[in-house]
């Protein structure tokens, strides 16, 4: 098998990237909604929401797979994500915390397959893609124990502002590579 080259690396650190940013988030959901004066049930009630939101948006993205770029979609889907994690930072009623743990959720599900296609496209041997999901445990593991150090130290707020700007790493990163990758239709 060929060698791991650069593009494959700035699609990995891409993928690992955005996890950070939803590995850091995720875990803390509950606590931002209790500390917006949500009680246990509606905090269960909105992530339970935003699981939802992610089952509609997964199939809308198997739906504009094969209709749109798949850069396109990627972009897309990782900017909503941003937006989502912007009405926290925009909107720290009640109303907004439930708005944003659905809009982040939903939009970070519908980026998940455009992440794998662009991987899968870059290495059809499927290599790739088993290092992107190590990337995606590597995100998800790391994601939680710098949030914790973030908010100890500065609070939510400051956890909101870094879970965006992975994500803009990561929308960097990954459309520095997607036009490498083959892609659908426009």
């Amino acid at each position: 098998p060929p060698p791991l080259n650069a593009t494959a690396a700035l699609a990995l650190s891409g993928v690992l990237a955005a996890f950070i940013a939803f590995g850091g988030l995720w875990p803390f959901l509950e606590q931002i909604g209790a500390a917006r004066g949500l009680s246990a049930t509606q905090t269960g009630f909105a992530l339970s929401g935003a699981q939802m939101g992610g089952v509609c948006t997964a199939l809308l993205a198997g739906f504009l797979a094969t209709r749109f770029e798949r850069r396109k979609l990627l972009a897309a889907s990782l900017i909503a994500t941003m937006l989502g994690v912007s009405i926290f930072i925009l909107n720290d009623s009640q109303p907004g915390y439930i708005v944003a743990v659905i809009a982040f959720n939903s939009a970070f599900i519908f980026v998940i397959p455009y992440l794998s296609g662009m991987l899968a496209a870059l290495d059809p041997t499927g290599r790739l893609i088993v290092l992107g999901v190590t990337m995606q445990t590597a995100g998800l593991a790391i994601g939680p124990a710098g949030a914790g150090a973030v908010i100890a130290g500065s609070g939510y707020a400051a956890l909101f502002i870094i879970a965006a700007l992975f994500l803009g790493l990561a929308l960097a990163l990954m459309l520095s590579v997607s036009h490498k990758s083959r892609t659908a239709p426009e």
